[in-house]
């Protein structure tokens, strides 16, 4: 994964895609194309409230397009480009 590390910054500011997590109310998946075949997801979980502490990655990874399309038919979007 360290070769998409570079990949982060435009899949945060510029994702695809936003759906809410299935399990947790504060944590937000972005989804970010990569090529015809993949996408990069990442989880931010996010503060409740502004202050010192900012919205933090917890993961990221490959992902293909069943599980965007599964995120959508749960009507789990929250934004798309």
């Amino acid at each position: 994964m360290k070769q998409y590390e570079s990949n982060l910054f435009d899949a945060v500011f510029y994702p695809n895609e936003i759906h809410r997590n299935k399990f947790d109310e504060m944590m937000a998946i972005f989804y970010k194309i990569i090529d015809n075949e993949h996408y990069l997801r990442i989880a931010i979980l996010m503060q409740e409230n502004p202050g010192i502490l900012k919205h933090s990655i917890i993961s990221y990874r490959l992902c293909g397009i069943r599980e965007i399309e599964a995120g959508r038919k749960d009507n789990r979007v929250v934004w798309i480009k």
